[in-house]
């Protein structure tokens, strides 16, 4: 990865959500979501980051070492955290199911940016909703809702 990829990504991401707001634990805002490079977050261990969220995480976790420039892949996981104290527990998680589509459609944009630091989008990307833990595919560690985005981006 070189440094123009990733100022760019991160500007392309800013650009997507920026007018995303999302209720922050810690300071009990409406904020716009943190873009933080590094590995993604558990939904298990959610509650040990709380005042990051809504957060988007992304990492480069997939390279062909020896190619100049080279293949890679991208992972985003984004999440926020409902407030409990607004709502019974079915508009909760309607709520949270409701934020994480809305953030895949915002992020969904890339389609329309596929050019990012000297390296293209490929199409399509996956989206997997929840926990991707084996037994848990889907599942929301409610009041933790957490989305994933698989991307893949060729050298132009």
């Amino acid at each position: 990865m070189n440094g123009v990829f990733k100022t760019e990504f991160e500007r392309l991401l800013a650009d997507l959500t920026k007018n995303l707001r999302y209720w922050n634990p810690s300071t009990g805002d409406k904020i716009v979501p943190q873009i933080i490079e590094t590995m993604p977050i558990p939904p298990e261990s959610s509650s040990d980051v709380d005042g990051e969220y809504p957060i988007i995480c992304w990492v480069i976790y997939d390279v062909d070492v020896g190619l100049k420039p080279h293949p890679m892949s991208v992972l985003i996981d984004f999440g926020v955290k409902i407030d409990e104290s607004v709502g019974s527990p079915g508009s909760q998680q309607a709520r949270g199911s409701a934020q994480i589509k809305e953030i895949v459609n915002s992020l969904a944009g890339m389609c329309k940016h596929r050019v990012v630091g000297g390296y293209r989008l490929q199409l399509p990307f996956k989206f997997k909703n929840g926990d991707q833990s084996p037994g848990f595919e889907g599942a929301q560690p409610f009041p933790y809702c957490h989305g994933r985005l698989y991307l893949s981006f060729l050298p132009l």
